[in-house]
């Protein structure tokens, strides 16, 4: 398995190879921020329980105060910050008003602004988990389309194709695709799953500072009735705000695979077919399978020759041989000459194949019918 992993990451191109470490950047930051949610929002659970449970019946503000500044819930009791937070505004409030309806209803206001403040804190870093669930898919489709791109080099490249030419680019095209999708589906679930905590957390923040705000704030004032008509704030919990999509859009994704399939229907057939050659005629001839034909000489009458579908001449066709024949060593070359060819023309060809490590040549007929 390490062996294979090796050999495809030495055969993908600097492109592919890029991606794929952005995209390992991204998981592991993903997964960081998994953790340290799970982590974060359990304390900040544990300690609002806490919190709640010591100060129920408490409606004295000052020992209501002192309790939500104990040092025990200063990191973590997102419930005793907006408690806190209430008081304050209070204290506040009593310096400079006397109207028990004004006061109650600043009071209230504070609570809600302290409610937002807890929830902010809450989904830190959750926009940047949707950032990835949302990018990994496209960074994944990237490298795909490079991918397939050096796959039609590799097919420029051998003048036909093969399973030689095309194997490094669609490999690449495919790890990354998995890759990106490997990526974004834990961090679109993870995003999902926090939010709907945080907004299920939001909503107890809310109701049990209502509570006790406001049961130990009416032990102090006096309601006149002055402000009962007066309108309140909208609570902004789960269903408030504007919510951030993370689904991504594999609809490029499967378009590009059904690409990839279509390339590999037409491509297949033409890369065993061949320039087309009136080939001789004999009467009992052996099939080539298509696990013996690795690269296709044509030389048709008129001396023309093609390496696979990539015209040559004399000159370039030992390279060009050699290099069609790359990663294909121990399968015979296919010569596929004319009828009216000179032997003497195959001979000379014959030698440039044993020249490249061809360990033999498999000359092409027709049937006679």
């Amino acid at each position: 398995m390490g062996g294979m992993i090796g050999e495809m990451w030495t055969s993908m191109a600097p492109t592919g190879k890029v991606i794929i470490a952005i995209l390992s950047v991204l998981s592991v930051y993903s997964m960081a921020v998994v953790v340290e949610r799970l982590v974060a929002l359990r304390w900040a659970s544990r300690s609002t329980q806490a919190f709640a449970a010591e100060a129920q019946g408490v409606t004295d503000i000052k020992a209501l105060r002192s309790r939500a500044a104990a040092p025990e819930y200063a990191d973590f009791a997102s419930l005793a910050f907006v408690v806190g937070g209430s008081l304050e505004e209070y204290d506040r409030l009593c310096a400079e008003e006397d109207d028990g309806d004004l006061i109650l209803e600043a009071v209230e206001d504070a609570t809600l602004r302290n409610v937002d403040v807890v929830v902010i804190n809450l989904r830190t870093r959750l926009t940047s988990m949707a950032t990835v669930a949302g990018v990994a898919p496209f960074l994944g489709l990237f490298g795909t389309v490079t991918g397939l791109i050096s796959a039609f080099r590799g097919i420029a490249d051998t003048g036909g194709g093969g399973l030689a030419a095309v194997s490094a680019g669609v490999s690449e095209a495919l790890v990354t695709t998995v890759i990106g999708l490997f990526v974004a589906m834990p961090a679109l679930w993870a995003y999902n799953y926090f939010m709907n905590r945080v907004d299920t957390m939001s909503v107890d923040i809310d109701n049990h500072a209502r509570r006790l705000v406001h049961s130990a704030v009416l032990k102090h004032v006096t309601l006149t009735g002055s402000r009962a008509g007066a309108p309140r704030h909208q609570r902004r919990t789960a269903d408030g705000g504007t919510n951030v999509s993370a689904m991504p859009d594999i609809t490029p994704i499967v378009n590009v695979a059904l690409v990839l399939l279509v390339i590999f229907m037409i491509v297949t057939p033409m890369i065993r077919e061949g320039v087309q050659v009136e080939t001789p005629k004999a009467e009992a001839i052996e099939a080539l399978s298509e696990q013996d034909q690795s690269v296709v000489l044509s030389i048709q009458g008129d001396g023309a020759m093609f390496v696979n579908l990539k015209p040559v001449n004399r000159a370039t066709l030992q390279s060009e041989l050699t290099t069609a024949y790359r990663g294909q060593e121990g399968k015979p070359v296919v010569i596929k000459g004319a009828e009216n060819l000179a032997y003497r023309e195959v001979l000379s060809v014959m030698d440039v194949c044993k020249v490249v490590g061809a360990p033999s040549v498999d000359l092409v007929a027709s049937r006679v019918e």
